[in-house]
């Protein structure tokens, strides 16, 4: 997985270019629920199913493979959405 850092935090995502190259389409942002990870995404078979996409798949905050705050102001609308 790569990451970036992000209000001090890093935050890991998965890129995935698609076999057949995706010129001229915009990749497919993918963002997990609650209690799930960007790979929920790869192991249920979705990607594979979108097609000749570039999909890239993020672990938010405190999920998956991201770094966890203590602090609860850290998960606000706010700052998810920054």
């Amino acid at each position: 997985m790569d990451k970036i850092e992000h209000d001090g935090f890093d935050i890991h995502y998965r890129h995935e270019r698609s076999a057949g190259g995706s010129v001229g389409n915009s990749p497919i942002f993918l963002h997990h629920g609650l209690a799930q990870s960007a790979e929920h995404w790869f192991q249920a078979g979705w990607i594979e199913a979108l097609g000749e996409r570039d999909i890239i798949a993020v672990d938010m905050l405190g999920h998956g493979a991201s770094d966890r705050s203590e602090e609860r102001e850290a998960y606000s609308i706010e700052k998810r959405a920054s």
